[in-house]
């Protein structure tokens, strides 16, 4: 029964796009509330926040190869539903991403400047949101150009051979872990 209603919960059109404004609003309340916390300068607080971003790349690719393609059944059944039909709006549920992210924010302000880790966190989020909306974009736009192009076609092999290609945003982890492929 449980399982029954969260995966109509994870498959509703709203919970697919309560995540983007759910996730956006924390962007600014991480960033805010690093900013009432002391520690930190303006340009700190630029690189936490790119740093935050772009390391996000590394969790898109330890979720999708190592959960989504793994061996948790809960997380390998829900992924192949996305892989029968890339358009239906499988997601997690809408306040996983902004829950992980305190998590990781809270525990990184026990080692770092804590205004540091939440504006990191904000950076996170954001770059989880931009993940989010590009891989929708991926099965959706028509006639990609530049780069947005070429993650296209490696996500299109990846739909094809799921074992390669799990970057949604960048190839950089899966040309480290030999998970790339352009065939």
């Amino acid at each position: 029964m449980f399982w029954k209603l969260f995966d109509q919960f994870t498959t509703s059109k709203w919970n697919y796009w309560a995540g983007f404004v759910f996730d956006g609003i924390f962007v600014f309340v991480y960033a805010y509330y690093a900013t009432t916390l002391i520690g930190f300068t303006p340009i700190s607080a630029i690189i936490a926040f790119v740093i935050g971003f772009f390391s996000f790349s590394f969790v898109e690719y330890l979720f999708h190869a190592w959960l989504f393609h793994g061996t948790m059944r809960v997380f390998v059944k829900g992924h192949a539903g996305h892989h029968a039909n890339p358009f239906k709006y499988d997601s997690l549920p809408f306040f996983t991403g902004t829950l992980i992210g305190w998590i990781v924010a809270s525990g990184l302000a026990l080692v770092i400047s804590p205004s540091l880790a939440w504006i990191g966190g904000a950076g996170t989020l954001l770059g989880y949101i931009t993940y989010g909306l590009t891989h929708h974009a991926m099965h959706r736009v028509k006639n990609p150009k530049g780069y947005f192009k070429y993650m296209v076609e490696l996500h299109d092999i990846h739909h094809a051979r799921p074992k390669l290609n799990h970057g949604v945003t960048s190839p950089v982890w899966d040309m480290i872990f030999k998970t790339y492929t352009r065939h």
